[in-house]
């Protein structure tokens, strides 16, 4: 992942060949001046792009002091890699890096130290991200060992904590709704097996085509979300109720099968029934005729009955342990 960065880099140092006898201070805003003077070569270790500011000129700032110090200011626009697990998506909390490390001079020839020990890094008030919030921000310094030698570098670590209010209202209502949509077809008559099945697939449908555009929201990752598999659980609590419109209407159709064997048993004949009457008559046909113990369309009635209590019940209880499980983070003090 990449994050961006609009920075003011500041730079300070004593130079005793820049000792001058004025009064006051020397200022430069960039220029050719800037080649004649000796400036730290610093990069961003972790950097894709960086970019100074020229509207409407270089932004560049060089004082010198009569003792020869120099303040060596600059403003940049940075593009940085931050390494992200999201494992825990949308519950996530990530660490963003910022490392500035010299280029060529050793640690025998140049050391880092933060400038403003107790607070080095300042955040505008005013600026807000919209997917995250800064829990904190933790600086340190260390040395780096190549082949060439040891460099000194500092490091800046932006801790972030992923706001889950935008997940919520398009994530975990939606397809709390679409699983609550599903247990309607328990409530469905049992001989309107077109309209259970129906609404079951069209259930999953919508739910597979959320999950997939969630997917696209994140980069190509080999592993599942936390977000995933709360839709997967709830993908798969709607295919149970079209496995159970399914099952039921078989349990219909036995029942019929049975119906009609009994009537042709007692001498009787199939009335006959109007289209729009078919599935009430046909229904109470089954009623009439099912005098045997195991009654398929008895059966079939139990599994509704069963279904409307326990698809809620299993649905609470998977989000009690998946929201127990996966806890919404919180700030650290």
């Amino acid at each position: 992942m990449d994050y961006e960065l609009t920075i003011f880099l500041r730079q300070a140092w004593n130079d005793p060949r820049l000792k001058h006898n004025s009064t006051g201070t020397i200022v430069f805003n960039g220029g050719s001046i800037m080649d004649l003077v000796w400036v730290p070569d610093l990069f961003f270790t972790n950097a894709k792009d960086v970019k100074l500011h020229m509207a409407p000129k270089e932004n560049l700032l060089f004082r010198i002091r009569p003792n020869g110090d120099v303040l060596y200011s600059s403003r940049l626009s940075l593009v940085l890699s931050c390494y992200m697990s999201l494992k825990k998506f949308p519950m996530d909390k990530q660490a963003c890096h910022l490392k500035v490390e010299s280029y060529s001079y050793n640690v025998e020839e140049l050391t880092l130290e933060w400038w403003n020990t107790s607070e080095p890094v300042e955040i505008d008030e005013n600026v807000t991200l919209p997917q995250y919030t800064i829990d904190s921000i933790e600086h340190y310094s260390n040395v780096t060992a190549y082949i060439t030698g040891d460099f000194a570098f500092l490091s800046v670590s932006f801790n972030l904590v992923r706001s889950l209010g935008f997940y919520v209202l398009q994530a975990y209502i939606p397809s709390s709704l679409l699983v609550a949509l599903s247990w309607l077809s328990v409530w469905v008559e049992i001989s309107a097996a077109p309209a259970r099945v129906a609404l079951g697939v069209t259930t999953v449908l919508a739910l597979v085509t959320q999950a997939t555009w969630l997917r696209s929201q994140l980069p190509k990752i080999a592993y599942a979300t936390e977000t995933e598999e709360w839709i997967t659980k709830g993908t798969n609590a709607s295919s149970r109720n079209c496995e159970d419109g399914v099952s039921n209407n078989n349990f219909r159709r036995n029942s019929g099968m049975k119906a009609r064997r009994g009537m042709l048993r007692r001498g009787m004949t199939r009335p006959q029934l109007k289209r729009q009457e078919t599935q009430v008559l046909t229904t109470a046909e089954l009623l009439y005729s099912s005098n045997e113990q195991l009654d398929y369309l008895c059966i079939a009635l139990q599994i509704d009955r069963f279904s409307r209590v326990f698809l809620p019940l299993a649905f609470c209880i998977f989000s009690i342990v998946y929201w127990s499980i996966y806890p919404i983070p919180s700030m650290s003090k």
